[in-house]
């Protein structure tokens, strides 16, 4: 009898040793296909990183010749400020229309009568009836007739 207890617990021991074993087997394979699945989100995640790191760098190119341009129209800008002599093909375009005329250009200042003899990119060449030339700056002026 004495065999058959040890037996019996033997085969006990061994059956719950089986289940515990199949449990751990079977924890085991789950986390593997999890671990699996991260690994492969993982790539995934990489692989999206390097492809908008390579479109950061696309646009920070494009940001910086467009940056570049603006400094260059900010610099001429600037110099036609600083200048106080803007240029306008506008005014540059009827005074040279009208070269030999007479015209009268009102500014803050007041008004000016004169024959239009120059049209300059920013100015006009007036010559008054006095025979006295006036370069009057585009900017300043606020009505031609």
């Amino acid at each position: 009898m004495a065999k058959n207890i040890r037996t019996m617990r033997v085969r006990t021991l061994t059956a719950k040793k089986l289940e515990v074993g199949h449990i751990v087997r079977h924890d085991h394979h789950h986390e593997a296909k999890k671990l699996h699945e991260l690994r492969r989100k993982l790539r995934h995640l990489r692989h999206e990183l390097k492809e908008d790191n390579r479109e950061l760098r696309r646009l920070e190119r494009i940001f910086a010749g467009r940056v570049a341009t603006l400094q260059g129209e900010i610099a001429a800008l600037r110099r036609v400020v600083e200048s106080g002599l803007a240029p306008n093909p506008a005014l540059q375009a009827t005074f040279t229309a009208r070269i030999g005329q007479t015209v009268t250009v009102t500014t803050p200042a007041g008004a000016v009568s004169g024959t239009v003899i120059a049209a300059g990119t920013d100015a006009v060449e007036l010559r008054e009836a006095s025979g006295d030339v006036v370069v009057i700056p585009y900017a300043k002026i606020t009505a031609v007739q």
